[in-house]
């Protein structure tokens, strides 16, 4: 088995369609992986994960990091991508995984200042 070693770059690379080649993988393949970003970052929320790592497609050498700051941030544009190709079942429960994260937030922010 041969290991295959990647950069990890900021997800803005390859999820921000900035050239034609991007904009047409995203075309192609975006719903899937922006549904499937968003339910990691969902899982990554409720295991109090820092970050995300993710490969986006094989034959890239480079893997994108969604850092625990930019969840929220990441999952507004899973909804506006996801919204542009009529997908609002999927927008719902990004939604609900928006609301989530920001619960989880407001329990850790009572939790540090009962400590204080």
């Amino acid at each position: 088995m041969v290991n295959k070693y990647y950069n990890i770059v900021s997800w803005r690379k390859y999820l921000i369609p900035h050239t034609d080649r991007i904009k047409n993988f995203l075309d192609s393949r975006g719903v899937d992986v922006f549904t499937q970003i968003s339910d990691m970052i969902n899982k990554a929320s409720i295991t109090k994960q820092k970050e995300v790592v993710l490969v986006i497609h094989p034959h890239l050498s480079s893997a994108i990091a969604i850092k625990e700051k930019e969840y929220l941030e990441v999952l507004n544009l899973c909804i506006d991508f996801l919204a542009s190709k009529e997908q609002y079942e999927r927008c719902s429960k990004i939604k609900k995984y928006k609301q989530n994260l920001k619960n989880s937030k407001s329990k850790e922010t009572k939790t540090t200042k009962s400590l204080i």
